[in-house]
């Protein structure tokens, strides 16, 4: 055996030389050569100065602590056996923050994902674009603990956020020391609570996320104590525009807000092209993440906003810019106290609630009074009190609830399939198309018609208790077929009415209690020649239920503009109770209006129910 290099070795279980060959490559990691213990060898794992390793082809993780696995530089693949435990992922860092992704195991391969995708870590570039950047606001935690027990004369300080406390000096024992620098840690600025929770162990508690204890440190005394710290933040993020700084960044597309401490009272200045996405409490409570603030939008691209309730005072979304960005609420709960969801006044892109709650006030939901923006509500209840949406662009309704009112300015238009409008007023020369659903005026009417722009109404139950129903002195045509007046039938005599296929049903309702003859419905005949026909269908019913009376009439009116004249003797069946038999129904005219009269029995409740069907000549 020629130039063996011998190395004398201190060890608990072995003992003698270990041999090694007469050359080497310089900074190569040596191995073991055989089971003996004393031979080694070389190898192509190159360890440098700077600890830098490389020269590892495959690399076996049999276990690892979660959320402390880091990788940096380039992309590339990672595997690790199929029993890893699933956990965070960090593939990066940016401003001292690192970037998460989802760790999953996979046949061997740890993959990182975002949503049902999967990142390539191999292609350059997406490592990072798809990865979500983890926002949680829950305090954070410290937990210090120590190698050996204080001695007589240590003195010990910690630091937290970065601030030295007051020195804490030996008392006593190991226990009473403890709970002394318990006492300092807990009555730092930031800390909640600071308990002893083991001989050598304290969990610190802060109030907020963000926080740490730096290090404790120990002098004096024959030994000193060494403290390991394990400061635990809940996320990498604990405010939500962090995370956007962040993540815009890097061109990275999501945002992940974890439900945290429930409330984040941020004003986000957006970037385009991300999307926040919360996180719910538990699937069971289903409460979502509370987002506060007014947050100002970026003007081009997209913005998606998911599975988050936001509110605020005046505005959720505010811009006087006339930006063209699309934004978007999926899943959301929106409102504010007194404004809009979205003060966008001058706004062209569109903006979408789909799948949308509402918990505001009085909340117009959109002001676009200037701008041409699509305003789509999909599958959504929003909206409410006194606020009324304005737009110059386009409102489209399918299957949703507009709670408060809405005005079409200038060229808008307007949709409504299978959904409620709570009040609408067209001007200039704005057009709206209603099929199926309820156009609810409330108090007021139900459309005001101020616009030289065509009006479409079909399968519509309009409910509204103002007289007229439909109101307004615009030129525009208002179509309407098979549509059914709840409450009040009126329509303005200033506007100009048709109906598809010279149809129209209408309907009423009145109690009585007595014989006195009572209006149960009441038609206004316009104010231009014409002649109706109309056929009438009355049921009233006994309070108690024990007695009925159905009415059918048949019966034609003509008017000069000014007053209504009946046609002959109207026809009428009759199908009653003999307790009812007194009651009757009738046709009338009264100055240019048909009405269909009623007329009870005395000491007797009778709720009645009327249907109107007329056919008109012009």
């Amino acid at each position: 055996m020629s130039q063996l290099a011998k190395l004398q070795v201190r060890s608990g279980t072995g003992s003698g030389d270990v041999v090694g060959p007469d050359s080497s490559t310089d900074n190569a990691l040596a191995r073991f050569d055989g089971i003996t213990g004393k031979l080694i060898k070389n190898s192509g794992v190159i360890l440098d100065n700077s600890n830098n390793m490389s020269g590892v082809n495959t690399l076996t993780i049999t276990s690892f602590v979660p959320n402390r696995m880091v990788m940096t530089g380039p992309a590339g693949i990672l595997q690790a056996p199929s029993f890893i435990t699933d956990g965070h992922f960090f593939i990066g860092q940016v401003g001292g923050q690192p970037i998460p992704g989802t760790l999953t195991s996979n046949d061997g391969t740890v993959q990182i994902t975002r949503g049902p995708g999967t990142i390539d870590l191999s292609a350059a570039g997406e490592n990072t674009s798809y990865t979500p950047f983890v926002v949680d606001n829950s305090p954070s935690e410290s937990l210090i603990d120590f190698d050996s027990n204080f001695v007589a004369s240590n003195s010990i300080v910690a630091t937290v956020d970065g601030t030295p406390l007051t020195a804490v000096p030996f008392n006593t024992n190991q226990a009473t020391t403890m709970n002394d620098l318990a006492t300092v840690i807990g009555a730092a600025t930031g800390v909640s609570s600071a308990t002893v929770t083991g001989a050598r162990q304290i969990l610190v508690v802060f109030t907020a996320a963000g926080h740490l204890v730096n290090s404790v440190v120990t002098t004096g005394g024959l030994t000193q104590p060494t403290a390991s710290i394990i400061n635990d933040q809940a996320a990498p993020f604990s405010t939500i525009q962090a995370a956007l700084d962040a993540a815009n960044a890097l061109s990275a597309k999501l945002v992940l807000v974890r439900y945290g401490t429930g409330n984040y009272a941020e004003d986000l200045a957006l970037y385009s092209d991300i999307t926040i996405m919360g996180v719910l409490q538990d699937v069971a409570s289903n409460v979502p993440v509370l987002v506060t603030g007014t947050h100002t939008p970026a003007t081009t691209g997209s913005m998606s906003f998911v599975n988050l309730r936001m509110n605020d005072a005046t505005s959720v979304i505010s811009s006087a810019s006339a930006g063209s960005a699309s934004i978007s609420f999926l899943n959301c709960n929106v409102g504010v106290t007194n404004g809009f969801t979205c003060d966008t006044t001058a706004w062209t892109g569109t903006i979408t609630f789909e799948n949308c709650t509402f918990s505001g006030l009085d909340d117009g939901l959109v002001n676009n009074a200037t701008g041409t923006s699509t305003v789509q509500l999909l599958q959504s209840n929003v909206g409410g009190g006194a606020g009324v949406l304005i737009t110059g662009g386009a409102l489209v309704l399918k299957s949703s609830t507009l709670n408060c009112e809405s005005s079409l300015t200038g060229s808008a238009s307007g949709q409504s399939l299978q959904s409620v409008l709570s009040g609408i007023t067209l001007a200039g020369t704005s057009v709206l198309q209603a099929s199926g659903g309820i156009l609810n005026g409330s108090s007021k009417p139900a459309i005001t018609q101020n616009s030289t722009g065509m009006i479409s109404i079909v399968n519509v139950e309009i409910d509204s208790n103002n007289n007229p129903a439909i109101d307004g002195t615009g030129l525009g045509l208002v179509q309407m077929g098979d549509v059914v007046f709840s409450n009040n039938a009126n329509i303005s005599t200033d506007l100009l009415v048709s109906y598809y296929g010279v149809d129209d049903k209408r309907y009423g309702a009145v109690q009585t209690t007595d014989d006195t003859p009572t209006s149960a419905f009441s038609l206004d005949l316009g104010a231009i020649d014409n002649a109706f026909t109309f056929e009438i269908s009355v049921s009233g019913i006994e309070g108690t239920g024990a007695a009925a009376i159905g009415v059918s009439l048949y019966g034609a009116v003509r008017t000069d503009g000014a007053t209504a004249v009946l046609i002959s003797t109207p026809s009428k069946d009759i199908f009653s109770d003999t307790a009812l038999l007194a009651a009757s129904v009738d046709l009338i005219v009264s100055g240019n209006n048909a009405v269909v009269q009623v007329t009870g029995i005395p000491a007797t409740t009778i709720d009645w129910e009327v249907k109107l069907q007329s056919v008109k000549a012009l």
